[in-house]
């Protein structure tokens, strides 16, 4: 039976340091959050309005801007401990923005699922900010948001239309509002009232209150009955819906939640993913990919796998960072919208380099998303989910333990984990997740130099003893190159792609069919094929160490038959 406890939890915000390429991501990211679009202004009253406002292209929007640009610094900060330039001044003027009730935009007199949206991104990042520094004011700002918005949608969530006939189809990358049925203004991002849930369930899992709860529990009954494929529903706010019911079933114990959840997540994994694993847009129209969307569904199966131990949803994850994050992350740190690979196309190729209006801030909840994934508690054991250069003090019930970690992975599988501290009393075991396309009679783990047994258990291999300072251990397993065929349903049929370990790889020009024996090895995930063709194959997730003039005509066939 579900349950409210996970197999798995994660540790303190800000354990975790991380060196490497995932350190120049973040720190690339973060640069690219503090450039001019993104400082707001000293000036007069009207600039500083079309700030919170959010750029031209995020006009109906209001609160999404500033409360995503919020979410992104704390979550930076705490992951870089590098103190945000303008966070202060931000929240210093953010009262200024707020209309008589407390919120931000007009005071309609109907339901704008596009200002229920936005709020909650506001929301949600003032109660992370308090939650980080304690700030109180920050919470106070959240509060009186929710109280003046969103507790007004009491006993009419259940008027929301859910019939496709009510939706109009259209709209571009920014949502706009395409019509009206009773007292809702519906947006062309189909659904996205449930983006405000962002916001909505952080507050009442914060705060316990009874009257936040029961909008939550309301909103789930109109989101248990929505048919996402009929609508053609958003793929970001149905992936926020069952990310942020998930987290509220960790919290209170809903399992129904968890249920729901995990079929909206199955739907995504077989009607709406790309064969890089990015996303369409919207089910049932493969316009474009949206990193907001690509970083739900890597948060939605990376705590699916902790609160369910099924380690497919933690191998998917592995595999939406390394193809779908990293390659829809540019050289400037932002993150732009992609070609929908395997419903008509073969190649990657860009549709938006730089999204600012929110794409560019939702990448900085993805990557640190993954730093606080890399180690997980359980009970007083240790889980190794992911394999990044890291450094990690990790307080456990009884005890303190501290770890450095080096890897070559994804190009090799090699490990070492070193302890650098433990006051952890008796044995405790340790664990490392094996993804499932490595062979598990080929793993070896070492402790200290000498061989341990290594059976492969529920996606992990272990071992269980008394810590110390400088144990060490090693593990290896072999990465080699493979093929997989389509994933979507709807994808073209006969495709497969080349991958090496959770890398899928790519060509600049078409590729005839080769076997995978014809193509030799040539440096770490690179792979040549022979004359007469002289084809390389390498991995996809390099755009953000090309030039930006590179990047914006980057172009990688994935998709072979």
């Amino acid at each position: 039976m579900p349950t409210s406890i996970p197999t798995t939890e994660l540790f303190r915000p800000g354990a975790v340091r991380v060196t490497g390429e995932l350190s120049d991501r973040l720190l690339l990211n973060y640069d690219r959050l503090e450039r001019d679009d993104y400082r707001p202004p000293t000036a007069s009253p009207s600039e500083m309005a079309t700030f919170y406002r959010g750029t031209t292209d995020n006009i109906g929007w209001p609160g999404d801007f500033v409360g995503r640009v919020i979410l992104s610094l704390v979550h930076l900060d705490r992951v870089t401990g590098r103190t945000p330039q303008y966070l202060d001044r931000i929240l210093e003027h953010l009262p200024g923005q707020f209309n008589r009730k407390g919120y931000m935009g007009g005071e309609a007199d109907g339901l704008d699922e596009q200002q229920l949206a936005g709020n909650g991104w506001l929301v949600a990042g003032l109660v992370s900010h308090w939650k980080w520094t304690g700030e109180q004011r920050s919470l106070e700002m959240a509060l009186r948001i929710t109280e003046g918005l969103y507790l007004r949608l009491g006993g009419k969530v259940s008027t929301y239309p859910i019939r496709p006939e009510d939706h109009a189809i259209g709209g571009e990358q920014a949502g706009t509002i395409l019509g009206r049925i009773g007292q809702w203004n519906l947006s062309s991002d189909i659904g996205c009232v449930f983006l405000g849930l962002e916001g909505i369930v952080r507050a009442a899992v914060e705060t316990g209150r009874e009257d936040v709860k029961g909008l939550v529990e309301e909103m789930f009954g109109v989101f248990a009955t929505i048919d996402v494929i009929a609508l053609s529903a958003q793929l970001h706010s149905s992936l926020t819906g069952a990310r942020m019911f998930l987290h509220y079933h960790e919290a209170f114990g809903r399992p129904e939640m968890l249920e729901a959840s995990r079929r909206i997540y199955g739907l995504f994994r077989t009607l709406g993913i790309t064969e890089n694993y990015a996303n369409y847009n919207w089910f049932n129209r493969p316009s474009w990919t949206e990193p907001c969307a690509i970083v739900d569904a890597l948060l939605l199966a990376m705590a699916l796998h902790r609160q369910t131990g099924d380690p497919s949803y933690l191998d998917d994850a592995h595999h939406i960072y390394f193809n779908a994050i990293c390659y829809a992350q540019k050289p400037h740190g932002g993150f732009g919208c992609d070609q929908c690979v395997g419903s008509e196309a073969t190649f990657l190729e860009k549709t938006v380099f730089d999204v600012p209006w929110c794409c560019n801030m939702r990448g900085s909840i993805g990557l640190s998303g993954v730093v606080d994934h890399i180690y997980l508690r359980r009970g007083e054991d240790l889980d190794i989910a992911w394999y990044f250069d890291s450094r990690a003090e990790l307080e456990f019930p009884s005890g303190r333990l501290v770890v450095s970690q080096t890897t070559h992975y994804p190009e090799e599988g090699h490990i070492v984990l070193t302890i650098a501290e433990s006051t952890l009393p008796g044995e405790r075991q340790i664990r490392f997740f094996i993804p499932p396309w490595v062979d598990p009679g080929k793993v070896d783990l070492r402790v200290d130099g000498h061989q341990v047994p290594a059976p492969v258990h529920k996606g992990y291999v272990g071992v269980r003893r008394a810590w110390k300072p400088g144990d060490e251990i090693r593990l290896t397993f072999p990465v080699a190159i493979r093929t997989e065929s389509t994933m979507n349903s709807r994808s073209l049929p006969g495709h497969f792609t080349y991958r090496h370990g959770p890398l899928i790889l790519g060509t600049h020009i078409s590729l005839a069919s080769k076997k995978r024996e014809d193509l030799r090895l040539t440096g770490p995930a690179r792979y040549h094929a022979p004359v007469p063709d002289g084809i390389d194959l390498y991995p996809v997730n390099d755009t953000y160490r090309l030039t930006e003039q590179e990047a914006l005509h980057d172009r990688k066939k994935i998709l072979f038959r």
